[in-house]
């Protein structure tokens, strides 16, 4: 196995190539809601109830620990802030807007 490589041979530890300006522009069109915020992909979600808030958040921490890519998140109430950005890069990468891909859809199953 590579050394680069993380557990079970996953390539998550490897960075991730930084996007082009053009390419998160293309990559942002694709997204809902989603925007850049200091040099962040930002989303806030909001939720009928602070449960369904809070299963949102702990289905987003699982998909984290599975990608080896953590999200800041901050949680009131029903309300969910989500920022991505690949420190290891030091920028937007795919696995940002892949990852902001999966918390739509998981917002969806939370609702």
């Amino acid at each position: 196995m590579d050394a680069s490589m993380g557990p079970g041979g996953r390539d998550d530890f490897v960075p991730a190539p930084v996007l082009s300006a053009e390419d998160v522009a293309e990559h942002l069109g694709q997204l809902a809601g989603w925007n850049i915020d200091n040099a962040r992909l930002v989303k806030s979600f909001h939720f009928q109830t602070s449960g369904d808030a809070v299963l949102f958040v702990n289905r987003a921490c699982e998909t984290a620990q599975t990608r080896n890519h953590h999200p800041h998140m901050y949680w009131w109430k029903r309300d969910v802030r989500i920022e991505l950005y690949t420190h290891k890069s030091n920028g937007l990468t795919i696995r940002d807007f892949n990852f902001a891909a999966c918390c739509d859809n998981l917002s969806e199953k939370a609702a």
